[in-house]
């Protein structure tokens, strides 16, 4: 089965030896294969043994990196116990190996994706996954994040109702150095928001957010932006390799994006008190 992709600026071309069901969140992604010219190829091929044994990372963890005969391999666990599939990867090249007997764990787009770790692959072409709402504001993005339950959807909702605002995702964005220019974009996976939009933008500001009982704002600069920004990345600490090359575009990101703490209520003086610092610049 061969399916065409765009995902975060990056153009995807999946080759699989089964079928899978198609997931409404993907369909946005979709794209005609003959639009696609530069690429990353993603085979999934099969193999009659498991490669190498499972033993960095957490048990409860998804993820696992896995070194064998000189090469690296990033160890998929099904239901976070065993590893039935291990990604080799490259910027433009990737191949799954699973147990024959596994494709019963890819019965949808949405599992395939699982597989080949969309983070690992941002991670390769200067990007990563940030917990955050995106909104489009006069062509710029706003990406509110903070832990679960804080009201990220809510301050988005906020700005599409008094500001007119796009939202693009609910909870999750890529955020890729593009150009030189940061940009996010909206990604299939989005929680419970259920908004998918292959759609992005440069990025003008990020704000962390936290409830409280006036709104009030200030700006964040050198490692307290990298720390609080840092605790919302999804990371593989367990891979030295991949946490470097994090760490050298987020340090990018908080010295050329501004980033904002704001103090909130739910209301309509939370879009004020920061759409007013936006205007100053």
């Amino acid at each position: 089965m061969d399916t065409a992709l765009e995902i975060a600026g990056m153009k995807l071309f999946l080759s699989t030896p089964f079928e899978y069901e198609e997931v409404r969140e993907f369909c946005p992604f979709h794209v005609i294969s003959a639009e696609i010219d530069k690429n990353i190829s993603i085979r999934f091929c099969p193999v009659r043994r498991p490669i190498g044994r499972d033993e960095n990372g957490k048990q409860g963890e998804r993820y696992c990196l896995i070194e064998q005969n000189g090469k690296r391999y990033l160890g998929y666990r099904i239901y976070n116990k065993h590893c039935h599939a291990w990604m080799e990867s490259d910027e433009n090249s990737v191949i799954c190996y699973y147990l024959e007997d596994s494709v019963k764990y890819f019965p949808t787009e949405r599992q395939v994706f699982y597989v080949v770790c969309l983070e690992h692959l941002l991670n390769l072409h200067h990007g990563f996954i940030l917990h955050s709402s995106f909104i489009r504001w006069r062509e710029k993005g706003i990406l509110f994040t903070a832990p679960s339950g804080t009201g990220k959807s809510t301050q988005a909702d906020l700005w599409k109702k008094y500001e007119q605002a796009d939202i693009l995702n609910g909870d999750r964005s890529a955020l890729r150095l593009v150009n030189g220019v940061w940009r996010a974009y909206g990604l299939p996976f989005a929680g419970s928001s259920d908004i998918y939009r292959n759609e992005s933008c440069p990025v003008r500001a990020i704000v962390v957010l936290r409830q409280a009982k006036e709104n009030k704002l200030e700006q964040l600069r050198g490692g307290m932006a990298f720390r609080l920004l840092y605790q919302q990345l999804t990371v593989h600490p367990w891979d030295e390799a991949f946490v470097k090359r994090l760490l050298d575009d987020l340090q990018s990101l908080v010295e050329q994006i501004p980033v904002y703490r704001l103090s909130c209520l739910p209301d309509q003086g939370a879009v004020e008190v920061l759409k007013q610092e936006l205007l100053k610049s």
